[in-house]
């Protein structure tokens, strides 16, 4: 069996009666864990699930997300997290995408996966949490109930695929990232290297456990070396406070703009005295929210970087070194990152270039695209599409983007498809997505829109229209209409100045950037 299900069992075995799993007033040990995880995949099992196939996993953060992720990975099939605010059509593309042959989901979410699963004849195994179960589905409670626990799991070497998890990529629609056995162990490895999670140790899981960030650091790190996970499936900043100090966490993983929304919250009895440590990534964080965060909790700020393509984390910084402001730490043991020129070669510090990443947690490429995976892997190096330098300590500073992805709250948004989805409203001609500063987001999406010949819309009816068709988080906040778009002179969209103005760089409005862009680049 994998590495990764073989130290789980060790855990299990030697933890016994720990709490594994903490979800408000439930509390769950490690045998108990254990116990719920094979049967469960006994279950999965005899419902015909076979070693290889595609399950998607659409669960908020609750106890039987970690169960049947590794239920799943038992029986010896791949996980396909879903993000849980997708809408039909989003769902849809995975579910195709990936050819899943299952999905293990809340009720709630039932009638967005029928509409998504409609004519996907392959897509034929479906698994309900709840009381409201359809008919020719299955109940994930009796299946668990009812079943023997599985006496092994399958064997799944560690190049196989563990889980496939989507992103933005670097081109297109979002692309499945194929993470293996050995990928997913090498990063529970890694992490534990890096930050020393023990048993006895509790940590928050906030972060959706469907986002690789919450999955590699706040979920599989822990539960491989017997600490406790504290489930928090909503992020509302007064509870959460409630929660990191009644459930005595010590590790708290989570994005920048919790952290300021933490700051920002004025509860009684706000202090927490068990809180040591925050993992923060997904996005930057300034000195002022780091000192003030350390100033008021008392727990030391850990700012790292990390992607869907390496399960996480490849730099942080050092809990034995002091955090450089600006920086995102160092790498990880084990993992190389290099700053490479235009030409492939590596530059000293303080250059900047292209931020590449090689090591074990890197992953085996993107679901059923060859050259995509060829080109993001040229050299034998992981292409991040992210520019920033070293200093001369060895601390990763990251400067800027070389793609168009949007980092909203830690989550990666791709400007095309919100695009594409603009395109298809009967009344516009042509739409244009870029991110826009944003103190509590981070980053947040704006839609430059150019409306058909004696067509008129409203903001609203633009914003409400996305609504409709993808997650709310993914909507565009701000529409401004224009009758031109900065182009160059083969005719492409230079977003560059749409950014520039939103800045406050280029004072500019839509027509003087195009204008401008037509005579001079």
């Amino acid at each position: 069996m994998s590495r990764l299900l073989s130290n789980l069992q060790q855990t299990i075995a030697r933890c016994g009666d720990r709490p594994a799993l903490i979800l408000k007033e439930q509390e769950v040990s490690y045998s108990r864990f254990g116990e719920a995880v094979f049967r469960l995949a006994r279950g999965l099992s005899e419902a015909g699930v076979k070693p290889g196939d595609r399950i998607a996993l659409m669960l908020p953060n609750i106890v039987q997300f970690p169960v049947s992720y590794y239920a799943i990975l038992a029986v010896g099939a791949t996980v396909v997290p879903v993000n849980i605010t997708y809408k039909e059509r989003e769902v849809r593309y995975i579910l195709e995408d990936a050819e899943v042959r299952g999905v293990i989901a809340w009720e709630g979410f039932r009638g967005t996966l029928t509409k998504a699963a409609d004519g996907l004849d392959q897509c034929s195994l479906f698994i309900y949490l709840g009381q409201r179960i359809p008919r020719q589905s299955y109940s994930l409670t009796s299946l668990q109930v009812a079943s023997a626990p599985l006496d092994k799991p399958a064997e799944r070497p560690d190049d196989e695929v563990a889980v496939i998890l989507y992103t933005a990529g670097t081109t297109g629609r979002p692309m499945g990232a194929e993470l293996t056995h050995g990928n997913l162990s090498a990063s529970g490895e890694l992490l534990y290297d890096q930050f020393g999670f023990g048993e006895g140790d509790r940590v928050l899981a906030v972060l959706p456990l469907f986002h690789s960030f919450g999955q590699a650091v706040a979920m599989n790190a822990p539960l491989m070396c017997g600490a406790t996970v504290v489930l928090e499936p909503k992020f509302e900043p007064a509870r959460l406070l409630s929660t990191l100090r009644d459930g005595r966490v010590r590790w708290m993983v989570a994005v920048p703009q919790m952290l300021k929304q933490l700051l920002e919250t004025q509860a009684e009895g706000a202090e927490l005295p068990h809180l040591r440590y925050c993992i923060t990534s997904g996005g930057p964080i300034s000195e002022e929210v780091v000192a003030r965060f350390e100033d008021r909790f008392g727990a030391r700020v850990l700012p790292g970087y990390g992607l869907t393509e390496t399960f996480s984390l490849v730099t942080c910084t050092r809990m034995d070194r002091e955090w450089r402001p600006g920086s995102v730490g160092q790498p990880l043991y084990g993992i190389e990152v290099a700053i490479w020129g235009e030409e492939g070669h590596v530059l000293p510090p303080g250059r900047v270039g292209e931020i590449v990443v090689k090591g074990p947690t890197v992953m085996r490429g993107y679901l059923n695209r060859p050259k995509a995976t060829e080109e993001v892997k040229a050299g034998g190096w992981l292409h991040t599409g992210d520019v920033g330098y070293f200093d001369e300590d060895g601390y990763l500073f990251i400067v800027d983007r070389k793609k168009d992805i949007i980092i909203k709250g830690g989550f990666s948004i791709f400007p095309s498809e919100i695009e594409q989805c603009l395109q298809a409203h009967p009344k516009v001609e042509r739409a244009v997505v870029i991110g826009v500063p944003d103190e509590e987001q981070g980053e947040e999406v704006k839609a430059y829109v150019l409306l058909k010949p004696g067509e008129r819309a409203s903001a609203k009816e633009i914003i409400e229209y996305c609504k409709e068709r993808m997650a709310l988080y993914k909507c565009p906040k701000y529409v401004e209409f224009c009758s031109s778009l900065p182009r160059s002179t083969t005719g492409r969209v230079l977003k560059r100045m749409l950014r520039e103005k939103e800045a406050g760089a280029n004072k500019l409005g839509c027509e003087d950037l195009a204008s401008g862009a037509r005579s001079g680049e």
